[in-house]
């Protein structure tokens, strides 16, 4: 007899996962092993992602999340591999495709927009070929929306790379130009540059950032919670009964598994639900539409989310967005006085690392130079007048561009000239 799963699921990868995701690693290295294959082309792994993350393999409904099925169903079918004429290759796209099919409907418009977003950071984790597959896919109209524009704006910034694969991106956009007019070739170009600048951010790719997710502090995550209504108490960065139970209610508003365990992968996830809302017309984010997210989003996790792009913890370096959830956080005012101040100083201590380390050392010109440096002064001036410390894993540099700015800020002269 034939369940209901069976109909709606292809029959899962052979060999199957067991519930450890069939290595003798822990789950979360066992996963990220497979990821990391399935991001090198490996079509096995990829579908045995997409199994583990359907709940069609051993394991069942504990690791259902049909978000990131959809991403790697998505690779799946619409990334191109070495073997593509192979028939081994065809009929696991093929499987890959049929997966996609039957998760599309299941998701809602949130959700679809959240994975098409955790799509796009995974393939762009992998540098000039992942910008050609994101391109691809935009233009195909094959697991992102087609976007013409988007597609010309990604092959430019890939393009625009030295090395292996930039040729092929030149290619395509050159393919691609004459179907656009003047304006959106215009548009294609300056999204480009926001492109090549968040790609300046580092060069962990989010697989790699991934393992850093256990860096986000529980208290940071017990505020997430609260804001979105799942917990309520006290922040005390324990992981009790009560935030436990926080983190289940959290994940069957999300239409997950509702275990409660606080996976590096759910650790992301809080933080961006949390933060999304404050962002919610960028039109680079996912927007928030659900009655579990907020109309408008928690100022402490745009705090966090912008230092985690700007340093790789759990989602791959990105400077534009880290920039952005900086500037959201340092402006909003939070539920609490106390909270507000805090987050404010420690926003404008976030941008003054990300203005000093990685948009002063691309300044062409002296001048740029000097009124980066003067800005990264006043991100200092107005920290200083909040309470709060630096998150945790960038206090470090923190203290470091501090005793750097010394000289400046004792003077009262932050134009320079510039001593690194």
């Amino acid at each position: 007899m034939m369940h209901g799963r069976d109909r709606l699921w292809p029959r899962p990868s052979d060999p199957p996962l067991d519930a450890a995701l069939g290595c003798s690693l822990s789950q979360a290295e066992c996963r990220l092993q497979t990821a990391r294959n399935a991001m090198g082309g490996d079509l096995t792994a990829t579908l045995r992602l997409v199994d583990y993350y359907t709940g069609n393999a051993p394991g069942g409904a504990d690791t259902r999340d049909l978000t990131e099925a959809y991403v790697w169903a998505g690779i799946g079918k619409c990334s191109v591999t070495v073997g593509e004429l192979d028939f081994e290759h065809r009929f696991q796209r093929d499987r890959a495709a049929t997966y996609l099919d039957a998760i599309t409907p299941q998701l809602s418009s949130s959700q679809l927009d959240a994975a098409r977003h955790r799509l796009t950071d995974q393939l762009k984790g992998l540098g000039v070929s992942g910008y050609i597959i994101v391109g691809d896919m935009h233009m195909a109209g094959c697991a992102l929306e087609r976007d013409l524009v988007r597609a010309g704006a990604y092959f430019i910034a890939a393009a625009e790379f030295d090395g292996f694969g930039s040729d092929i991106a030149e290619a395509r956009w050159q393919e691609l130009y004459p179907r656009l007019s003047s304006r959106e070739a215009a548009l294609a170009r300056q999204y480009a540059q926001q492109l090549s600048i968040s790609r300046r951010g580092g060069s962990l790719p989010i697989l790699e950032a991934a393992l850093r997710a256990d860096e986000i502090d529980v208290d940071d995550l017990q505020i997430a919670l609260i804001d979105l209504g799942h917990l309520r108490g006290t922040v005390d960065g324990k992981i009790g009964p009560q935030t436990r139970a926080a983190v289940r209610s959290f994940q069957e508003c999300e239409g997950l598994a509702g275990n409660g365990e606080l996976s590096p992968d759910l650790r992301v996830r809080i933080i961006q639900t949390a933060a999304h809302g404050s962002l919610a017309d960028d039109d680079f984010l996912p927007r928030g539409a659900a009655s579990c997210h907020l109309s408008r989003g928690s100022p402490h996790s745009s705090l966090v989310l912008g230092m985690m792009y700007m340093s790789g913890v759990g989602v791959a370096p990105d400077l534009n967005r880290a920039e952005n959830y900086l500037r959201a956080a340092a402006r909003q005012a939070g539920p609490e006085v106390d909270r507000r101040f805090k987050v404010s100083g420690r926003a404008n201590l976030g941008l003054a690392l990300l203005t000093y380390k990685y948009k002063l050392p691309e300044a062409a010109t002296e001048p740029q130079q000097q009124a980066l440096l003067a800005e990264t002064c006043e991100y200092f001036k107005r920290a200083d007048s909040y309470p709060g410390e630096p998150l945790a894993h960038l206090r470090e540099d923190i203290a470091r561009l501090r005793t750097a700015l010394d000289p400046y800020m004792s003077s009262g002269d932050c134009r320079g000239p510039i001593r690194r």
